[in-house]
């Protein structure tokens, strides 16, 4: 008798068999070595066992074996885990929304989830592109301002970089918002080098109702939440990395208590600006504010020049101001006594020098003396 122990014997092979005493095992039966498959999978034959005897009836003793006892015996399966999965190809069940494949050697289905492949694409709806059908085998998607047809002239234009990896693509999809109306140029380029890139060509249309408001020389920006941070510096710049990298740029986190339901506002002197929020879901929205000069500024005799020497000043702090001869410094520049900090954090600030007299302009100078200088003054911060 074959107890199989959880699997199924091989097509026309039945579990009992008659023997008589010294019969040969393959004469007696008919059959070949029974070699079973394991039901639910996973596991391959090993042997068949006899556990009263503690024997093992392998394919020598049953080829060139004789049944040496005179009673009826029981013999059981016993199996061991793959040595290593051989699959077959996916087979597709569109209808039932699943894919399986089954391992040749030891008979375990695998079952998973099917989602149709979906066409790499790009659109845009407004001012957002959005991108789908990405896969592990694209490398990286540019976005570049200006109708492009090769790399090398995307490049110098290149507004945004995002690989599949990025947390804010999700199911090989992700949507870009852009700053202002024109041509887009999306390319996809592929790990496979030998793989052409992919090139699209989209028009995008900036909504009316502006998450940026300008009152007079007031800025407010609504709707952040999801924000991760807002930057704004004076000038015209095109991507997130040059205001990044801009003198004077402000960094304002999403936890910053400068930040209210959402909404952050901000007095500006005249000139023009650039923002940028980027958000966490790795979306950028660009805006340039101009502030109107209102009231005529009458221009001072002399500036006063500080030069942050590998630092970065404090928050709408500039690096120049105009000052008259014999004025207060802190009353002429409206700023208290600028403290920089050092970039790489392994310096403090210790004090701003004039190295032409060697004078050293201490807080208290600041705030209680005068610019007794008919000249332009460079200071550079000193570091310990």
């Amino acid at each position: 008798t074959f107890d199989t122990m959880g699997g199924t014997m091989p097509e026309g092979v039945k579990t009992v068999y008659g023997i008589d005493y010294m019969d040969n095992y393959r004469e007696a039966t008919g059959i070949e070595y029974p070699i079973p498959t394991y039901d639910e999978g996973g596991y391959v034959f090993d042997c068949w066992y006899w556990p009263d005897y503690n024997f093992w009836l392998t394919p020598g003793d049953w080829n060139g074996g004789y049944f040496a006892i005179t009673w009826s015996i029981t013999l059981e399966a016993t199996w061991m885990e793959c040595p290593g999965h051989e699959w077959t190809e996916w087979v597709i069940d569109e209808a039932a929304g699943v894919q399986t494949r089954t391992c040749t050697v030891c008979n375990l289905v695998e079952t998973e989830e099917y989602v149709p492949a979906v066409e790499l694409n790009v659109t845009a709806d407004a001012n957002v592109i959005s991108v789908v059908g990405l896969t592990s085998d694209v490398k990286d998607v540019f976005i570049s301002k200006g109708a492009w047809e090769t790399y090398a002239q995307m490049k110098p234009n290149k507004i945004y970089c995002i690989t599949p990896a990025h947390k804010s693509v999700v199911d090989g999809a992700f949507d870009y918002t852009v700053a202002e109306d024109g041509t887009y140029t999306v390319m996809v380029r592929f790990t496979d080098g030998t793989m052409e890139a992919r090139v699209f060509v989209v028009d995008c249309v900036v909504e009316s109702d502006s998450d940026l408001v300008v009152d007079g020389n007031n800025v407010t920006v609504k709707n952040l939440d999801n924000l991760l941070v807002l930057r704004y510096v004076k000038g015209e710049y095109a991507t997130s990395y040059e205001i990044k990298r801009a003198p004077g740029v402000v960094n304002v986190p999403y936890y910053s208590k400068k930040i209210v339901d959402n909404t952050f506002t901000v007095d500006l002197a005249p000139g023009t600006y650039t923002f940028v929020t980027q958000f966490q879901d790795g979306n950028f929205v660009y805006y340039t504010v101009v502030i109107e000069d209102e009231t005529p500024v009458v221009p001072k005799d002399y500036k006063i020049i500080f030069d942050p020497a590998g630092g970065v000043m404090p928050e709408g702090v500039a690096l120049e101001y105009g000052i008259n001869y014999m004025e207060n410094y802190k009353e002429a520049t409206g700023i208290e006594y600028p403290v920089p900090t050092y970039e790489g954090g392994e310096y403090t600030f210790d004090c701003w020098y004039w190295a032409e007299y060697n004078y050293w302009l201490t807080e208290g100078d600041w705030n209680g003396g005068w610019f007794a200088v008919q000249q332009d003054v460079l200071l550079e911060a000193m570091w310990m």
